[in-house]
């Protein structure tokens, strides 16, 4: 249980996190599905951040689009016209 709360360290994930200017949080190395909502928004590496983003990494919910990230992706394929 206690392994569950440590700290994410990018040594050992490979990766880093990053906030996004529109107050996403997502791996530097998320998938397109994600990334392509955000070209252009500016990235920094995500120092401090909250519980629920904690547990959001932590449970795998980082990389999975959020509801305004698949709204967008239905409304654009043509099935919102």
């Amino acid at each position: 249980m206690f392994k569950f709360l440590k700290p994410i360290e990018p040594k050992e994930s490979g990766d880093y996190l990053v906030r996004c200017s529109c107050g996403r949080v997502m791996w530097l190395r998320a998938p397109d599905k994600i990334k392509r909502h955000h070209i252009g928004h500016q990235l920094k590496v995500l120092e401090y951040g909250t519980f629920w983003e904690f547990l959001s990494v932590k449970l795998g919910l980082v990389n999975k689009r959020n509801f305004n990230e698949f709204t967008k992706d239905w409304y654009e394929s043509g099935a919102g016209k």
